[in-house]
């Protein structure tokens, strides 16, 4: 009942003529229980059900890190397959069905891709720290600028932009802050914690303690000046050899190298769109979610003031120092919530005056209402994004937003909702591997007015 009774060839695989539903996509072998294997269209007369076995060939990968294909049954539906790399044939047993989409596992590698690796690391698979060990990683590039495009198109963004994407410095032994819930990481899709014994995208220096016992809380830095690791206090370059410290519980681009390949990158950026504008005076710019002052730092000398919002008291303390022990006189420190930020009038701002600067007394008056006088605007927000705040930021009287994001769905919306108005435009999206083996990159948004 399964199969109607046309008869036709299929001249793709060299299959002999036999009876099928019709001739959609890849012939393949489909397992039903009792029944053994048929070979039949990728065209399923009736719905599959969890448990049912099924040939499927992969042809991309997912934002979700799965690789994934499609399979015709009683409606066109995709198949997520994670551990799977594009161009694998496989059979896979699906495990959860959605109203427009499968989730399966593999059962067997029928042709592995030419696009497949051997993972680096014996924990692989098990291990949910990475997803893609098993791929290429050039293909892992590709899969990466590839799902950018995808999200910029979902939101109709212009795809025209001038860009390129920026490999990892090494795709290995890159990852400076790590923490250990125990003596391991969490398994795959679980909260379970799954013992390890190395862990080859960590810097090196971390194999010293690897599969220790480790308290759920413990955090580990590696201090890039002293060359050692550090439960508390930890430090990294800037690309001009500025020594910035974070503390190892809160947030820092845990990449080095490519972290000194983003602050150069954007500062390239900002320095062509000043010369290309003409811009020389009213150079302030607006930081928001500060951190550590990654950026601060580094970009505070391109600039006449810089006002950096930063909320995380710990983060604050840190930004704090970095600019004391860098000399920057010229930043405006400011502990607040991004949101009061644009909800308050700039005399009522809270005071972070730790080590003896003022503060509000050297803030920029509003020019006008709604309006605020800075060149630039630069946000490295968490990964949700910032959602309805793009509306106040896009109405700031600056020549240019630089938008830092770690998530290609969210940069998208937001980047939507900043152009919606036409006021501005994308002017460029750039991507950095900041995170090899993973499904995540760095995206470098700049924005102008039109």
């Amino acid at each position: 009942q399964l199969l109607s009774s046309e008869m036709i060839s299929c001249e793709l695989h060299g299959c002999r003529k036999m009876q099928v539903a019709s001739l959609v996509g890849r012939c393949a072998p489909l397992q039903i229980r009792g029944v053994g294997p048929r070979i039949i269209t990728r065209s399923l007369a009736t719905k599959l059900k969890v448990g049912d076995v099924v040939t499927v060939h992969i042809d991309n990968l997912a934002s979700s890190g799965s690789g994934v294909g499609k399979i015709m049954a009683d409606t066109p539906r995709s198949v997520f397959v994670p551990l799977t790399a594009p161009g694998d044939t496989v059979e896979v047993q699906i495990t959860q069905e959605n109203k427009v989409y499968y989730e399966a596992k593999v059962k067997k590698i029928l042709e592995p891709s030419s696009k497949r690796v051997e993972p680096a690391c014996k924990h692989f698979g098990t291990c949910g720290g990475c997803d893609w060990q098993h791929v290429h990683y050039d293909e892992q590039l590709s899969q990466k600028e590839r799902l950018f495009r995808f999200n910029l198109q979902k939101n109709k963004l212009e795809t025209n932009t001038e860009s390129e994407i920026i490999p990892a410095h090494s795709p290995y032994n890159y990852r400076c802050k790590v923490r250990f819930p125990g003596n391991g990481f969490a398994q795959r899709r679980t909260n379970r914690i799954v013992p390890v014994t190395e862990c080859p995208v960590l810097h090196e220096k971390f194999q010293e303690i690897i599969g220790e016992p480790h308290h759920p809380e413990d955090a580990w830095g590696y201090d890039e000046i002293d060359d050692m690791l550090s439960k508390t206090d930890a430090r990294y370059r800037s690309p001009s050899g500025q020594e910035l410290l974070f503390r190892v519980h809160d947030f820092v681009q845990s990449n080095f190298e490519m972290n000194r390949k983003l602050l150069t990158l954007v500062k390239d950026k900002l320095t062509k769109i000043y010369a290309d504008l003409n811009v020389t005076q009213n150079k302030n710019m607006l930081e928001l979610f500060a951190g550590n002052g990654n950026f601060t730092v580094f970009l505070a000398e391109m600039f006449e003031r810089v006002t950096a919002i930063e909320n995380d008291r710990s983060s604050v303390d840190s930004l704090e120092k970095n600019l004391q022990e860098n000399n920057v006189d010229n930043v405006v420190v400011l502990k607040m919530d991004v949101n009061h930020f644009f909800d308050q009038g700039p005399k009522r701002r809270e005071r972070w005056n730790k080590f003896g600067r003022p503060i509000v007394d050297k803030l920029p008056e509003k020019k006008a209402e709604g309006t605020m006088p800075f060149s630039c605007v630069l946000l490295d927000p968490p990964r949700l994004g910032v959602g309805p705040l793009t509306a106040k930021i896009a109405a700031l009287d600056a020549h240019v937003i630089v938008y830092i994001s770690c998530n290609f769905e969210t940069f998208a919306k937001d980047a939507a909702a900043i152009t919606k108005d036409g006021k501005w435009e994308l002017r460029s999206a750039d991507l950095l591997d900041m995170f090899p083996q993973t499904r995540y990159a760095e995206v470098v948004g700049i924005f102008t007015r039109k």
